[in-house]
């Protein structure tokens, strides 16, 4: 005789059962199951199709002498590994879950209690050690309850997860939490150190070129003013005269802005292509 509990079947009692053990030799049928102790009635349950010596749990009532209830403990993630492989960055965390099942005897008779946590995919358990038995869809715990008595059982269990991202496209940010931490290997933390001089070359390329564009611009808009005052003033005023100045120096300003922005442009392209062939081949653990 048992007590079952599953959450997803009734989350606060376990259910009354048998372990039924087919022991005639022969092939028996599923079907309805009445149960009496002591000649007194007990409960209904339903058994499955069992072969010779095929042993299956059967419940038949609920126990509300027992109470259990079942809450989530602490959930933990850990960073466990930090790898590139062709430029594509592979962080590997390890997941952490425990689930607590508080049990109450409040019934003057000892409890064999079995537990049924749900078998998830990817997640391995970590504790207990090993379940008393393992089903397609739960793990089964034996847990002895004494009569008024309390009971603790912690099940853990683990899983990893990989996040996969380009190292391109990986923030400065995160990059250097796994250069100051303890995981990421020597040849890792070197590769990625490169790799942010090479994002740190290209950024101040590009805020070069930006600043440059932004004074062509600048004098560009000042021209289009000088063009209007120039129309509107007499040739022969010291104003127009030294509009004409200012135009000329802007010309040559202009012309030297121009070669300026020309050579950051291919300045740009070929760190961009430096940067991208040396992602491609990188690969390092």
């Amino acid at each position: 005789r048992v007590s079952i509990y599953n959450e997803a079947v009734q989350a606060k009692f376990p259910l009354l059962g048998l372990r039924f053990k087919n022991t005639t030799g022969q092939d028996l049928m599923q079907g309805p199951v009445s149960v009496y102790e002591g000649g007194t009635y007990s409960g209904d349950g339903r058994i499955m199709d069992l072969q010779p010596n095929e042993e299956r749990l059967l419940s038949f009532a609920i126990d509300q002498g027992v109470e259990i209830k079942a809450e989530h403990g602490a959930s933990t993630e850990k960073l466990i590994e930090v790898k590139v492989i062709k430029g594509v960055m592979y962080v590997t965390h390890k997941l952490r879950e425990t689930k607590c099942y508080q049990v109450k005897n409040r019934s003057p008779q000892d409890r064999d209690l079995i537990i049924e946590h749900p078998v998830r995919d990817e997640w391995a358990l970590v504790a207990p050690e090993k379940a008393n038995e393992v089903s397609r869809d739960v793990y089964r715990f034996d847990q002895a309850v004494a009569a008024g008595k309390t009971a603790k059982l912690d099940v853990i269990e683990e899983r990893s997860r990989t996040n996969v991202a380009g190292l391109a496209a990986t923030d400065d940010v995160i990059i250097k939490l796994f250069l100051s931490g303890s995981v990421a290997s020597e040849k890792v933390k070197e590769a990625l150190n490169k790799a942010l001089a090479f994002k740190a070359e290209l950024a101040t390329t590009r805020n070069d070129l930006a600043r440059v564009q932004n004074r062509l611009k600048a004098i560009t808009e000042d021209q289009t003013r000088l063009r209007a005052n120039v129309a509107n003033v007499p040739p022969t005023s010291a104003a127009y005269k030294r509009y004409l100045e200012k135009f000329d120096t802007q010309e040559t300003d202009i012309e030297k802005l121009q070669k300026d922005i020309a050579d950051k442009q291919e300045a740009e392209r070929a760190q961009q292509a430096s940067y991208d062939s040396y992602l491609a081949g990188l690969t390092v653990e």
